[in-house]
Parts: structure tokens; sequence; C-alpha cells
């Protein structure tokens, strides 16, 4: 190991010295402007001035891992251009408030879980990209919002095309997820799971999960996600309708977004 190099006390010059070491006698004059002394600057007011950015929400240590399941259409093909013609389109929306959150760098904890799988089996996908040919695509919301709807910042979610059979495979992958997600985190305790099916979905039960902290909720029409929280299968914009009233009986409907 290199010696330490040593410092030498920088020597300032008597000249320096009386510059900066001022006599507490000493005042600074006044300056006169129009007549008129600046003010101090405590006196300073800012007018117009910007609101103060309110500090985040605190974070639980504690929280339930939500996942709501909707059935977004019976016709898949509309958005997923090589779908089977008789596919519906699922989506599978995860949320965690709580630190630590078991959706931190989601989309790389997916990759990793997969790559184990892997491992063991080749034929399981090896990352997010090789899961979309099997009809399951992870997406994860970015920090925009362009169209202002409401999108959450990186929150995950899967979007599932196929019918029962698939939808079903993809909740395997989730259930098989929490084991993995616990056993990365070192937690003896299994995560407090809270499944919430959409009316569109009865079919989503308790058997469905192996995993012991799951809990499915009855099948209900509000869900404590919301659809358009989380961005669509395809792209970031969603297809907006506007309509305006010009005149009776005229009226005029604006379509913008992902058309």
């Amino acid at each position: 190991m290199a010696p330490r190099r040593k410092f030498q006390k920088l020597n300032v010059p008597k000249a320096a010295e009386a510059a900066v070491a001022r006599p507490e006698e000493e005042k600074r004059p006044v300056r006169i402007v129009g007549g008129k002394a600046l003010p101090k600057a405590g006196e300073l007011t800012i007018e117009n001035a910007e609101p103060r950015a309110k500090f985040a929400k605190r974070v639980p240590v504690s929280a339930p891992l939500i996942l709501c399941i909707y059935k977004i259409t019976d016709r898949a093909l509309d958005l997923w251009h090589n779908a089977p013609e008789d596919a519906g389109l699922y989506q599978i929306q995860m949320c965690h408030e709580a630190r630590p959150s078991l959706l931190f760098d989601a989309m790389g904890s997916w990759n990793d879980y997969l790559r184990e799988l892997h491992e063991d089996d080749e034929e399981v996908p090896a990352n997010i990209q090789e899961l979309q040919r099997l009809f399951i695509k992870f997406v994860s919301t970015s920090s925009d919002d362009p169209d202002n709807i409401g999108m959450v910042p990186w929150r995950p979610a899967l979007y599932v095309c196929g019918k029962e059979d698939n939808l079903k495979n993809a909740l395997a992958l989730v259930d098989d997820w929490l084991a993995y997600k616990q056993k990365r985190m070192a937690k003896e305790k299994a995560f407090d799971v809270q499944v919430h099916p959409h009316v569109s979905v009865p079919e989503v039960t308790k058997e469905h999960f192996s995993y012991e902290g799951v809990m499915v909720n009855q099948p209900a029409r509000s869900l404590p996600l919301k659809v358009f929280q989380v961005q669509p299968c395809f792209g970031k914009k969603i297809v907006t309708m506007l309509v305006e009233t010009e005149n009776d009986p005229l009226i005029n409907i604006v379509f913008s977004g992902n058309v």
C-alpha cells in the first residue's frame, strides 16, 4: 500500500488575512439608490412565488400486495396482431405500497426469475421478451402520463392473450414468482397478497394459487387498481374520445391517441 500523502499547511499571506478579517467595529456603508437605501436580504419578499412542493407521502413498512385482474376485450386480435381470432385479452395489475416493495425493479426481478426457471427447464422463456412468445407480456408504466389519465409511474402489469387456460398459466407464474421473491428477500413469513378479480373474470379462484399468503376476493365491478393506471398492452398512449356539443343537434366527436 502506498504511503499516505502528507499535505502541508497552506500559508496565507498577511495581506490576504487582513482582507478577510474585518474589524468588528467596521461597518459596510449603506448603498443609496434613487434616494432610498437598499433593503436587507431578510426584508425582501418574492411576489408570485411558486408553492413549495409537497413531501411524498410516507410509505408504510408493511402492506398487502394488490393484484387486480381485468378482462380488457374478448377480441385480442384488435390489439395483438398475431393473436388467435377467438383469444381474449386480460390484464393482471400489481401494486405494493410498502418499503421495501416487492415490485422494486419489477422488470429486473421478473427477468432474474425467468432466467432461473429457464436454467432448470429450457422450455421456459429465459426473459420477458421471450415470454411474449407465449402471449404473456410484461409492461411497466414510465414516469410519463401523456394523456393525463392517471397512470401511476412504474406500475407493473402482465397482459395475457388467450383463453382461460393461458390466464391460468400466467397466474401460475405469478404464484411461483411470489415464492421466489419471498426467498430472495429472506422473509420467513409469507407475503399478504390480495387478489381482486373483476366481474368479467369470475373464473379466478383460490384454486389458481398455492402460495400461502394469497386471498382471493369476490369479483367486483370496482377494483382498488383502475385499468388505466398502467400503460396499455402496446405503446404508451390510449385512444381517447372527446365529445363536444356545438349546437343542437350537432356534436363533434374527436378521437386521439394510439389510433
